[in-house]
């Protein structure tokens, strides 16, 4: 019953999200009005009370402002499978951007749209020098955003013209951590200064110098989906589907289900997310200890992790980026944690018990492993989102 009503209750706010983002637009900046912790969290526990040192927590810990879609960061690709001789399209939000690199060897986003005649940009060149050639007119740019070169115009006009804010085009703040290249959600005046000021939902196993030789992750994967953010989101946080969904990839839907209990470890808060753990009431034999977590951080990272008693673990990492009214772009990997003393981590589905699963589990994951080429990674992972795919789809 809880399970169920954890489903039904995600599925309804994070709908009700989806609308009002829609219904603000970018005149509002998509900001959504902030909700009660304590209600949301009854809504998804159904008619459960939250336990009071989480509801103490998410209270002390709850911003007194709203989240803003446009005003947080995003990653869109995978820098190891970017072209860096040419512009990537990418979208954003309902926008499209367009991603290079310049002279300096640093990532450059604007917004697909050449300040001339609106041409997009992601049709041009990347030039020898490092500028960003329109196709249309020949104008550059560099990295900056600022024109590098008017062909129409005189060499005693072109420095005028030059500074001329309408002459430059709009840049997106971005960054480059763990090989993903992350966007900010808008080109305003202060964007430089507020994403400055904001940090990107990374993984930070990967940063954490104390993690270091026990911590890696696997090759990171993208894919667009043609189901929207909220949808995607609702998926991977409902974990009773992956052993009905996944049968003969990682589970057998007539032996693996099994009643699930759910207790909140952080509860839903603008700009802090959710955080649930899952007890398996009928656990593999060996797996009685191990800690199944659930954890959302908006606006679009999912961490489902298992954690064994030795403090190893390992954590399906997820991104869920919204490209445009029904559809995302996923990128994802694992993580793996050895335990302090190189104990070996946790299989990512420990409940799935069924004779042939635990080595079709084993297959699946050493076919993602770094020991295989990115293309021949790229072409087994989608089998396994092909199984829901069809269900989310419609």
């Amino acid at each position: 019953a809880v399970g169920l009503a954890l489903g039904l209750g995600v599925a309804a706010v994070q709908r009700a999200t989806a609308s009002r983002l829609r219904s603000h637009g970018r005149s509002t900046g998509g900001r959504l009005p902030r909700r009660s912790g304590s209600l949301l969290a009854t809504e998804l526990q159904g008619k459960e009370a939250p336990p009071a040192e989480a509801e103490a927590g998410a209270q002390a810990g709850r911003p007194d402002g709203v989240f803003s879609w446009r005003k947080a960061w995003y990653p869109l690709a995978v820098v190891a499978d970017m072209d860096i001789t040419r512009p990537t399209r990418l979208e954003l939000l309902g926008e499209d951007l367009v991603a290079w690199k310049d002279a300096k060897g640093a990532w450059c986003v604007f917004e697909d749209r050449c300040p001339h005649r609106n041409a997009p940009l992601s049709e041009g060149r990347v030039e020898d020098d490092g500028t960003l050639l329109c196709s249309y007119h020949g104008w550059r740019f560099d990295g900056a955003g600022r024109v590098a070169a008017i062909p129409q115009v005189s060499a005693a006009e072109f420095p005028r013209l030059r500074e001329h804010p309408r002459a430059c085009a709009a840049v997106r703040p971005c960054q480059v951590r763990h090989g993903l290249l992350w966007v900010w959600g808008e080109s305003s005046e202060n964007a430089a200064l507020e994403s400055a000021l904001v940090e990107p939902a990374v993984v930070e196993e990967l940063e954490d110098p104390a993690m270091k030789g026990r911590a890696s992750d696997f090759i990171w994967q993208h894919r667009d989906l043609p189901y929207g953010w909220e949808v995607a989101i609702e998926n991977v946080v409902d974990a009773s589907h992956v052993a009905v969904t996944h049968h003969n990839m990682i589970s057998n839907r007539y032996t693996d289900p099994a009643p699930i209990e759910v207790s909140w470890l952080r509860l839903l808060a603008p700009t802090d997310g959710f955080k649930f753990r899952m007890k398996s009431l009928r656990p593999k034999k060996g797996m009685e200890n191990n800690i199944s977590t659930t954890d959302f951080r908006p606006p679009c990272q999912v961490h489902n992790r298992a954690t064994s008693p030795s403090g190893a673990s390992t954590t399906l990492l997820l991104y869920f980026s919204p490209t445009k009214p029904g559809r995302c772009r996923l990128l994802v990997s694992f993580l793996v944690v050895r335990g302090e003393n190189g104990e070996d981590a946790p299989k990512a589905m420990p409940n799935a018990s069924s004779a042939g699963v635990e080595l079709r589990q084993a297959a699946f994951a050493f076919l993602q492993s770094p020991l295989f080429p990115r293309w021949f990674v790229h072409v087994v992972a989608p089998l396994f989102l092909h199984q829901d795919l069809v269900f989310l789809h419609r």
